[in-house]
């Protein structure tokens, strides 16, 4: 059998739960659907290598995970991700893929197209580097979540993001809401939070506003709205210094109305 989109018509083949600034989905009901139907699961876990689902590394309960090593992820080596899989079908066939989809290993034969997106040795070398001290990234991600966490807590009209009992996140950023009748826009406090040479960052523009996805089907998108009308991400570099920690505090102090 099939699923089938009652609106569109259209074969539903998978369902991509993204776990989104380093914390875990809440997966059961995805794994549900999965398990009664003939959907795969594929998890987009490219901002949170590291956290856990009640215990279980995210990224391999479903058919395939996606890890990315953009520069700015918790580990990186340059660019360029990781397929995870369990299924030795899938694997060979990234492998294939990835590799010009070469049908023999010694002569350049292809029986379909195929694509170069293979590390490079020295990119693979940084990311196993950087893979060994990932367990010391995320703790030191997860003090400075500690730190901001507890700096804030006595600031009226701002929210930060909370960790669920079932996850361990890796605090790839700590977000927070914003109220706007304390702050204001929280666009407009981004903008003066870079002007003063802070990187304060805006939330992922929802997906139903993006033009290339015009006219798509979106559901609950009142609360995408809100929480992109009201968010936003602090520093939060595995690097930064408390010292550093104390000016973005300080500027949000001095930000309030």
């Amino acid at each position: 059998g099939v699923v089938v989109n009652r609106a569109t018509g259209r074969t539903v083949r998978a369902v991509l739960p993204v776990h989104l600034y380093g914390h875990p989905v809440d997966l059961d009901a995805f794994l549900d659907v999965a398990a009664r139907w003939p959907v795969a699961l594929v998890e987009d876990s490219a901002e949170s290598l590291g956290a856990r689902y009640k215990g279980r590394a995210v990224g391999v309960a479903g058919l395939a995970g996606c890890l990315s090593f953009n520069g700015n992820k918790i580990v990186t080596a340059g660019g360029g991700g990781m397929l995870l899989t369990n299924d030795a079908a899938v694997a060979e066939r990234a492998r294939s893929l990835t590799t010009h989809a070469r049908a023999d290993a010694t002569e350049w034969i292809h029986r379909e197209v195929g694509y170069n997106y293979r590390l490079t040795n020295l990119q693979a070398a940084l990311g196993v580097a950087q893979l060994e001290q990932l367990g010391a990234f995320v703790e030191a991600k997860r003090r400075t979540a500690d730190a901001y966490a507890a700096a804030v807590a006595a600031f009226e009209g701002v929210e930060p993001f909370v960790e669920q009992p079932w996850a361990r996140s890796t605090y790839w950023m700590f977000s927070v809401l914003l109220d706007p009748r304390r702050f204001g826009a929280a666009r407009e406090v981004v903008r003066a939070a870079n002007a003063d040479g802070i990187g304060f960052r805006p939330l992922w523009y929802p997906l139903h506003r993006q033009p290339v996805f015009a006219g798509r089907q979106a559901y609950r998108i009142e609360i995408a709205d809100d929480l992109h009308a009201r968010g936003v991400s602090l520093p939060c570099s595995v690097g930064i210094t408390p010292e550093e920690r104390a000016r973005v505090v300080a500027f949000l102090a001095d930000a309030r109305r």
